[in-house]
């Protein structure tokens, strides 16, 4: 029993210490790294007023960048994250409007949109 006993218990401090230091590791990695992620979201049109109908929307899609913890991307659905155009005051013909994207998920950062402005084209 001795035999076991002393070398567990030699430099104790130091042991403690060096599992201390991996479970900060541990916890940086899982928990605290950021990363990066680019995604191509379809664009829709809200508010559209009635009798107005879209003709086109060019670019129908938009590149989103988002920023989050590994593990909240790596568990990431694109049905969380919208892309739209609020069309509450178009006219007829070419509309140029602004790119919103909003996310569900309260742990992701949007960074950029790409491109933040889109042509809406409107027929009656």
């Amino acid at each position: 029993m001795e035999k076991i006993r002393k070398p567990l218990l030699n430099n104790w401090y130091l042991k403690i210490f060096a599992l201390f230091v991996a479970f900060l590791l541990w916890l940086n990695l899982n928990y605290f790294e950021r990363a990066k992620f680019e995604l191509v979201i379809p664009v829709e049109v809200i508010n559209l007023p009635e009798n107005y109908k879209v003709e086109r929307i060019y670019p129908n899609k938009v590149n989103v960048s988002v920023e989050g913890n590994i593990k909240n991307l790596s568990r990431l659905k694109l049905s969380k994250i919208k892309a739209f155009c609020d069309a509450s005051n178009v006219k007829i013909g070419e509309n140029e409007l602004p790119v919103i994207v909003q996310s569900k998920e309260k742990s992701l950062t949007i960074k950029k949109v790409e491109p933040s402005y889109i042509k809406v084209y409107i027929k009656h």
